[in-house]
Formats: C-alpha cells, sequence, structure tokens
C-alpha cells in the first residue's frame, strides 16, 4: 500500500471516530 493510500485511510478512521465520538457525547445528554 502507497503512502497516499495510507493517508487516505488514516482519515477515514479519523473521520469515523470523531462521528462516533460526537453521537455518544449527544447521547449521554
Amino acid at each position: 500500500m502507497d503512502a497516499n493510500m495510507e493517508a487516505i485511510s488514516l482519515n477515514i478512521v479519523s473521520e469515523l471516530k470523531s462521528r462516533n465520538f460526537s453521537q455518544f457525547v449527544n447521547n449521554s445528554k
């Protein structure tokens, strides 16, 4: 896997994590 693909995958993973985290925070209210 080349560096470009790796960077894209990391972006996707962090995007998913931040979405899940904000949903979790909203559910905790």
